[in-house]
């Protein structure tokens, strides 16, 4: 799974995938949820847009590749904008509230 994070209401994203699945945050948690756990099952592979915190959760990250906007309006890959080392058991939305990714 390919995730590209936007901290804000959702726009019109500029990603290098033409197809993806818009999960927002608006939509709820048992809503986000769901469909994240049918893509999950269905479709490991796809590409997600989304403003919900919930796709940090290590269920759906830990096998991801996961992008967020930074200052100049571009994705970047987490693993760039942060000095800690990924492990299973990390919190990535504590670290994101926390400022821990510097974008």
């Amino acid at each position: 799974m390919k995730i590209y994070f936007e901290d804000s209401c959702l726009r019109t994203p500029k990603l290098k995938e033409s197809f993806y699945y818009i999960v927002d945050a608006a939509s709820g948690v048992s809503s986000n949820i769901a469909l994240l756990d049918e893509l999950l099952e269905r479709q490991k592979d796809c590409v997600v847009y989304t403003n919900s915190l919930i796709v940090f959760s290590s269920r759906y990250a830990w096998d991801a590749e996961i992008y967020i906007r930074n200052k100049d309006g571009e994705f970047t890959n987490i693993t760039s904008v942060t000095s800690r080392y990924s492990t299973e058991g990390l919190n990535l939305a504590r670290l994101y509230i926390a400022g821990e990714f510097r974008v």
